[in-house]
């Protein structure tokens, strides 16, 4: 039997899958405005009452990075043996509840990874912050190529790195973003940063932000 919970900013639910014939029942634990011990006291009871194997998987969403409500989920995930998902629309934390409760320790990506920071026009320094967000521990690939701003050539292409998210999802990595000479004539560069994520036999769809030198 699967658990999943769905925490959000203002609103608690508590999801109890049932195996019954035929498909599954689902019944929530939770009413409205009730606390995160609340729901965890009545999670654990009905794991208590239960005479099957449970598995508890949350999924946290529009919940703030760290905060006590998400500990309480990655808390609670770890002690039931499943996973957590993080979700920040209604379309994510459909595929997040789907993962959930059907066992799965991650979600698939739908798109490429978030990319917060840099946002596209921004100025590149010598080295550049990358800030973002996708499937919690994802493998991030991130790899740029260098183009002339006057002919929308190619002139270099920069070697990616390649480092898993966090637990959370959440990502903060340091590429270089190198200065590059064209003689005598002052072009700009466009630095085209690319990043997706990678599995053993799958390469996820590519999010792209565009930087510039001086």
């Amino acid at each position: 039997m699967k658990v999943a919970y769905a925490l959000t900013a203002s609103l608690l639910a508590v999801a109890l899958l049932l195996p019954s014939a035929p498909g599954e029942a689902r019944r929530m634990l939770t009413e409205p405005n009730d606390t995160v011990e609340s729901a965890k006291l009545e999670a654990q009871q009905a794991m208590q009452s239960s005479n099957m194997q449970v598995t508890v998987s949350t999924v946290g969403f529009d919940i703030g990075t760290g905060s006590e409500a998400e500990q309480y989920l990655q808390q609670a995930a770890q002690i039931g043996g499943g996973g957590y998902f993080t979700a920040s629309d209604s379309g994510q934390l459909s595929a997040a509840m789907t993962a959930a409760a059907s066992g799965q320790t991650t979600v698939a990506t739908q798109g490429g990874p978030t990319i917060t920071s840099p946002r596209d026009g921004d100025i590149a320094g010598p080295a550049t912050e990358i800030i973002g967000h996708t499937d919690p521990e994802a493998l991030v690939v991130i790899w740029t190529v260098a183009y002339r701003t006057d002919t929308n050539e190619a002139v270099r292409n920069v070697p990616g790195i390649r480092h898993k998210a966090k637990e959370n999802g959440d990502f903060h990595f340091r590429i270089a973003t190198p200065r590059i000479a064209f003689g005598q004539k002052n072009v700009a560069v466009r630095y085209e940063i690319h990043a997706r994520v990678e599995a053993p036999g799958y390469q996820g769809p590519e999010t792209i932000v565009n930087i510039y030198s001086q």
